[in-house]
């Protein structure tokens, strides 16, 4: 009897041995994990605390180029020399008359036609005395031209303007995004330009004419790029 106390109660002390000891090693393990999880903590805050620094050095140079610069840019925007209306607009007049078609695009890869160029001018500083005086003249893409102006300036007014052109049976070549111009009467195109918002109406795909409506609008177009046009 006194042999299976001492039995069991020496099994009960190694369990409790045992048990303790696996506490112990547990303990240790979770402390070890902790460790090495604040470690790469710490790593990376020391990661983002560089970032943190090269983002605000980089800001302040910026800020110094800035600084630096800003007087030279502001010089150079100040001596721009930007082209009076008038004269952009009597080298677009003048052009305008030596102009054998009228139309937006023409090519494989389309570019901007001389008439379209023009155009762009004509809409942005043209005037309805003007627009008249276009639909007066003997040339039909100088009318062509007054249609167009007025018919995607003044949608109300093309009403009344398309009654009195609808029957003009004049003809006059038109390429519409395409490389083969037609012929077509005065009378139709005068009607496409009111059925169709987007006949002759277009952006381009050339990053080039794009960049001429950005000149044009900001006043700083060149009448030398309407004169040396080509055909």
């Amino acid at each position: 009897m006194r042999t299976a106390v001492k039995c069991a109660a020496s099994a009960t002390v190694a369990l409790v041995i045992a048990y303790y000891g696996s506490w112990q090693v547990w303990i240790w393990g979770a402390d070890e994990r902790e460790g090495t999880w604040r470690a790469r903590e710490r790593d990376l805050q020391k990661e983002l605390d560089a970032a943190k620094q090269q983002t605000e050095y980089a800001y302040r140079r910026c800020t110094e180029i800035h600084r630096t610069y800003q007087a030279i840019i502001e010089t150079h925007v100040s001596a721009t020399n930007l082209v009076s209306p008038d004269v952009l607009v009597a080298a677009a007049r003048q052009r305008l008359q030596n102009v054998q078609y009228a139309g937006d695009f023409v090519g494989f890869a389309p570019s901007p036609t001389v008439f379209y160029e023009l155009s762009v001018v004509f809409k942005r500083y043209g005037t309805p005395v003007m627009y008249d005086a276009f639909l007066q003249d003997t040339n039909p893409v100088v009318r062509a031209m007054g249609l167009l102006c007025y018919a995607r300036t003044d949608p109300q007014h093309y009403e009344t303007i398309l009654r009195q052109f609808a029957s003009d049976i004049t003809r006059l070549r038109v390429y519409h995004d395409t490389c083969n111009s037609q012929l077509m009467m005065l009378g139709k195109f005068a009607q496409n330009l009111h059925d169709d918002p987007k006949f002759l109406s277009g952006d381009g795909y050339t990053d080039d004419f794009l960049f001429f409506k950005a000149l044009v609008a900001l006043g700083e177009a060149r009448p030398e790029r309407l004169i040396d046009s080509e055909e």
